[in-house]
């Protein structure tokens, strides 16, 4: 139980280990959004390390909603380790385009995405336990924008890690990564001091 701005949140976890798989439950009382949320994941390696997320919402204005992710990963013995991962998600509540999105509800972070379903794929390449390259692509099944990132991490000392990335957001149309039909690129530098 825990109280964000004098507004209750409750919840309640369990995980359970069978075999090799991880099953986890777990159900939550948001009053900050008005909705309980109910949810089970299943985690473990086949060959492939494999993931499934599941979450039935309860809202107050009794708009239930579903969210659901299936994802998988794999890694190489190349530099230090090369990681490759693939996830769909879905979510029922979001819009099937661009004129059903719910932008108000984005602004105020009551939505991560605005779509339905997406697709994501990230590599991570560590050359040593200091240095790493990531590439990732999330793509928008249902305006089919796009918003692709490279970016580097070091580690100087053991709580500074200085990290540089490239964002471009594209797509055939206007959508939710490309709102003015064109290319967008964007550059971020992070410092990350932990103290």
């Amino acid at each position: 139980l825990s109280f964000v701005d004098g507004v209750p949140l409750s919840l309640v976890r369990g995980e359970l280990l069978l075999g090799g798989t991880g099953v986890g439950v777990m159900a939550a009382d948001d009053r900050r959004r008005d909705e309980q949320v109910f949810g089970l994941d299943l985690k473990g390696d086949l060959l492939l390390g494999l993931w499934i997320e599941a979450a039935y919402h309860l809202t107050d204005e009794r708009s239930d909603y579903f969210r659901g992710v299936v994802g998988a990963d794999y890694s190489f013995n190349v530099a230090e380790r090369l990681t490759l991962s693939a996830q769909y998600y879905y979510d029922s509540s979001g819009g099937t385009g661009i004129d059903d999105y719910n932008y108000a509800a984005f602004a105020s972070g009551k939505r991560s995405f605005l779509a339905r379903q997406y697709a994501s794929l990230v590599s991570v390449l560590s050359f040593n336990e200091l240095t790493s390259l990531s590439v990732s692509a999330i793509l928008n099944l249902q305006d089919l924008s796009s918003l692709t990132s490279v970016g580097v991490s070091r580690y100087f000392f053991e709580n500074l890690e200085v990290s540089g990335r490239a964002f471009l957001a594209t797509g055939p149309e206007q959508g939710e990564y490309n709102p003015n039909e064109e290319p967008i690129t964007t550059f971020e530098l992070y410092l990350d001091w932990r103290f």
